[in-house]
């Protein structure tokens, strides 16, 4: 990962980007780590070079599960990601992760920490 990458969903989640590999783990970790499990498919991966830069759309569908959860114990999310790369010295690094959801079942209250 790209020292100033961001990753961002702001429509999903209401969330700023986070930018920074820190800070793109520390938002990983506590939206994941509460739920007793869930699994992320990607699918349809296309990639664009243009020189030392590419550019990815790859479609998602993840499931979320908390055991317990008031209204429901799951919730999926299905969308595409929109990530461009770049070449470094080190090789390539994602700098830039978007999610645009384009349909969600279930209950949201499941990613609610």
């Amino acid at each position: 990962m790209e020292s100033r990458a961001s990753v961002s969903s702001a429509a999903a989640s209401g969330l700023p980007p986070a930018v920074g590999y820190q800070a793109i783990e520390a938002t990983c970790r506590a939206t994941l780590t509460p739920l007793t499990a869930s699994q992320h498919l990607i699918g349809n991966v296309t990639v664009t070079l243009n020189g030392d830069a590419a550019e990815c759309v790859s479609y998602l569908q993840a499931q979320h599960v908390k055991t317990g959860t008031p209204g429901g114990d799951n919730f999926t999310i299905a969308g595409r990601y929109r990530d461009r790369f770049v070449r470094t010295d080190e090789g390539w690094r994602m700098q830039e992760r978007h999610l645009d959801i384009m349909w969600t079942a279930g209950n949201p209250a499941v990613l609610e920490t």
